[in-house]
C-alpha cells in the first residue's frame, strides 16, 4: 500500500490531518494535498469559497483589465483568439455552426433595437 493509499484509506473526515500525517509518517500538509486530489478539486474549503466569491470576481477583472492596457499583452491577446477562432471555424463543423447561429441571433436583435429606436 503506498503512502498515498494509507492516507485516503483513513481519510473519512473524522480524523485531523495531523492524526493521518502521525499515523502514516508524513506531514499534515501531504496529507491535505492527497485529500484535495481525491476530491478531484484542487482547492482547499476556503479557496473554494474565495473563488466563489465576488471579491475573486472583482479582483481578476480588474487584472485582467489592467493586463489588456498593456499593448503588448493585448495584441498577443487578440492574436491568439484570432488564431483559435481561425482554427476551430476551419476545423469544426459545429464550432462553425454555433457561430452562425450566434452571428444571425445578435444580427436580428440589432436590428430589432434600431427598429425600436428608430
Amino acid at each position: 500500500m503506498t503512502k498515498a493509499e494509507h492516507i485516503l484509506s483513513l481519510y473519512d473526515g473524522k480524523r485531523s490531518t495531523s492524526d493521518i500525517a502521525a499515523i502514516v509518517g508524513c506531514r499534515p500538509e501531504y496529507v491535505r494535498v492527497v485529500a484535495r486530489q481525491r476530491k478531484g478539486t484542487g482547492y482547499s474549503d476556503i479557496d473554494r469559497r474565495y473563488v466563489s466569491s465576488t471579491l475573486f470576481r472583482s479582483t481578476r477583472r480588474a487584472r485582467y483589465r489592467e493586463r489588456m492596457a498593456d499593448p503588448k499583452f493585448r495584441e498577443q491577446r487578440l492574436k491568439e483568439m484570432r488564431d483559435y477562432f481561425r482554427s476551430h471555424y476551419q476545423a469544426d463543423p459545429k464550432f462553425r455552426e454555433r457561430h452562425l447561429e450566434r452571428a444571425a441571433r445578435y444580427k436580428r436583435r440589432r436590428k430589432a433595437e434600431a427598429g425600436a429606436h428608430g
